[in-house]
């Protein structure tokens, strides 16, 4: 496995100075809202956030109360300092990944989400996989 150094360095220092905390606000808004109409009436066990960010979007979640775990993998130092900061009471797991293995085991989550995530990935075929059964 070769480890995706260009993103990495790319958002090492992201989000350590907040600029983008607003425009992700929104999104997280928006993206949460979408999930909701998607799946209503649903809850989660274990969600996990892949390319979580700075954890606006997990944010929403354990305010929304849809999953009793929160988990997140992020790619930057600076992503991940922002996600522990926010002291999300239902975050259970936050990893720093290399864009390509998730430290977590098959089938460890209900949900997992990669909310702008795909497109900054050459290995975006991994993410579709065929349903058992």
């Amino acid at each position: 496995m070769s480890t995706n150094t260009e993103l990495m360095d790319m958002y090492e220092d992201y989000y350590a100075d907040g600029a983008v905390a607003e425009k992700r606000a929104i999104a997280a808004r928006q993206s949460l809202g979408h999930i909701l109409k998607v799946a209503p009436g649903r809850t989660y066990d274990k969600v996990i956030d892949i390319g979580a960010g700075e954890g606006a979007v997990l944010s929403e979640l354990s305010a929304s109360g849809i999953a009793t775990s929160l988990a997140a993998v992020e790619i930057s130092k600076s992503g991940i300092d922002a996600i522990r900061a926010r002291k999300l009471p239902s975050l259970s797991a936050v990893d720093q990944f290399d864009g390509y293995k998730i430290p977590h085991s098959d089938k460890a989550f209900d949900l997992a989400l990669a909310i702008h995530v795909l497109e900054q990935s050459s290995m975006s075929g991994c993410f579709c996989t065929k349903p058992s059964g």
